[in-house]
């Protein structure tokens, strides 16, 4: 598998704009010649699954070549290229079957049984549901570093240098041949600034907002959420990758987790089946939620204090005007 920089990068949108699909390009063929930098590449691209019209987006996210003589700018996306896939649906044969209906006269036939008397018992019954939780995929000191406000990869069990990207709201982690991007949004879908530290800030009416690239397809992704406060991990989700090995998605804070430091923890297999095991920084923050009530009378009491506010100025103003007129 390729590693190292890569070259270009490209995702797979539909026409909503969600992103089912996308990877990188390491290799091509590169030219600089009067100032201009050039590169072409040739990639075959799996069409996607669904029917509809679909945008595939080549961009770059800079490597150190690229800032010199293209005079990109540092952590920062450029978009390339961008062309149409329309994927239309397969039509299959139809075969069809001619049937022959022949009419018999109907036969009667009368039978009697006495069937003796039945006594019914009532047994309970018990139900249960259970769901299998995967177990941990590194021990939450395996996950320990000197700067915390840093993302952490494990590939294989062994600590990773990753090439982290910083946005105004997300974390960029790429190690190991995968991409990992975590921000939080609201329930508006308005996405929420990280700290001043760079860590992702979530509070408890937020979600978290994933996206992957870079496993192994159709395969499953386990999420869980390390506190650094000492508490056991808390088990958040596992779902399954699309057929390039990509995935968007947002997952809800579980109820009872404590205001804090911690890890939002991502692991999957790599296509050289490796375990990666990506840590992202998150800050969270429980909210107390109000009665609709108590917001509803304050807002009423603003609007009454502010009206009796208006209510003493307008009289003063007519005051000091009957004040100044001359009398007559």
């Amino acid at each position: 598998m390729p590693t190292g920089t890569t070259l270009f990068k490209y995702e797979i949108k539909t026409a909503s704009g969600v992103i089912i699909g996308g990877g990188n390009v390491y290799v091509g063929s590169q030219v600089l010649s009067n100032n201009e930098y050039t590169v072409t590449y040739t990639l075959d691209v799996q069409a996607p699954r669904t029917t509809g019209t679909h945008t595939l987006q080549v961009y770059s996210t800079g490597a150190a070549v690229d800032y010199i003589y293209c005079g990109l700018l540092i952590n920062r996306r450029h978009e390339g290229p961008q062309t149409m896939l329309v994927v239309s649906a397969v039509v299959a044969s139809t075969t069809t079957t001619s049937t022959t209906t022949t009419t018999v006269p109907p036969t009667t036939t009368t039978t009697t049984t006495t069937v003796p008397p039945t006594t019914t018992s009532t047994v309970p019954v018990t139900t249960t549901t259970s769901s299998t939780i995967p177990p941990l995929p590194e021990s939450p000191l395996s996950l320990n570093r000197e700067t915390p406000s840093q993302p952490v990869v494990l590939v294989g069990g062994v600590v990773a240098t990753p090439e982290v990207l910083q946005s105004p709201s997300s974390l960029t982690v790429t190690a190991g041949g995968v991409e990992v991007s975590v921000g939080a949004v609201t329930d508006s879908n308005n996405k929420v600034a990280l700290t001043p530290d760079g860590v992702v800030a979530v509070s408890s009416n937020d979600k978290f907002a994933l996206e992957l690239y870079g496993f192994v397809p159709a395969t499953r992704v386990d999420v869980w959420l390390y506190s650094k406060s000492g508490g056991d991990p808390r088990y958040l989700d596992s779902f399954t990758v699309t057929d390039v090995g990509a995935a968007s998605l947002k997952i809800d804070l579980p109820g009872g987790v404590e205001s804090g430091a911690g890890d939002i923890v991502i692991s999957g297999k790599n296509k050289l089946g490796e375990r990666v095991t990506v840590g992202v920084p998150v800050q969270i923050t429980v909210v107390a939620k109000s009665s609709g009530f108590t917001s509803s009378l304050l807002t009423g009491s603003l609007f009454a204090i502010g009206g009796f506010f208006i209510f003493l100025v307008w009289r003063r103003r007519e005051d000091e005007t009957a004040l100044n007129e001359p009398k007559r």
